[in-house]
């Protein structure tokens, strides 16, 4: 039997690097599996949820359908990692179109909070773009299995709930996130490719793409 709270720790830690990915919209704040506070929920000022991923201020107040998909992303990223831990890497990549396919082949405990709030925002995005869901979800599910099969943010990810695990209150903060994730060398790797992460599903302007570069410098 799987350890339930191993399970969790990569769930929050999908939530985790999506936000560290879409660096421009959201702040993460911290990750924890208490039972107080047992998410990276997304916070606003509608929901009231605990604030360890937060939108950037200036999203809230004109949001895009940019900003929708990626809060989209954001939430689906932890049922997304959960699975890949339950199945093995190997495993799932052998069958990762039966997943794409059928959705509800996934592990879905601990994602139904993640899904009332995907329910909130999907309706209207799919009518600004002109898709179906399915045509939606589709890109979505492999926009993130390509990231999180990258072998640098796997890691990075193994590396990340190890860590929580390890806390005797099984929680990060903010700086605690920052300075592990620096020392194992993951900012300056995502930093470095964040642009052609991106552009895999998003036109990123030339403003952004030196920014990205400046910031791999360092």
């Amino acid at each position: 039997m799987l350890d339930s709270q191993k399970k969790n720790a990569f769930h929050e830690c999908g939530h985790a690097f999506l936000a560290l990915l879409f660096e421009d919209e959201f702040d993460l704040k911290g990750v924890s599996l208490t039972p107080e506070i047992y998410s990276a929920y997304v916070n606003t000022k509608d929901w009231g949820a605990v604030a360890h991923i937060s939108p950037k201020k200036h999203m809230l107040k004109r949001p895009t359908w940019e900003f929708t998909d990626k809060l989209i992303l954001t939430l689906w990223g932890g049922l997304i990692t959960q699975n890949i831990y339950i199945n093995g890497t190997g495993s799932f990549k052998q069958n990762i179109n039966k997943y794409i396919l059928n959705t509800e082949l996934l592990d879905r405990n601990g994602f139904v909070g993640d899904w009332d709030l995907i329910n909130q925002y999907m309706p209207e995005l799919l009518r600004v773009r002109g898709i179906s869901y399915e045509e939606y979800k589709i890109g979505l599910m492999k926009f993130l299995f390509d990231y999180f099969f990258i072998e640098e943010v796997w890691s990075a990810i193994n590396s990340f709930s190890q860590l929580i695990m390890s806390k005797e209150n099984v929680s990060l903060t903010e700086s605690e996130i920052k300075d592990h994730l620096k020392h194992i060398g993951f900012f300056k790797y995502l930093n470095r490719h964040r642009h052609s992460i991106l552009q895999r599903r998003y036109n990123i302007s030339f403003k952004k793409r030196m920014k990205y570069f400046l910031k791999s410098l360092f």
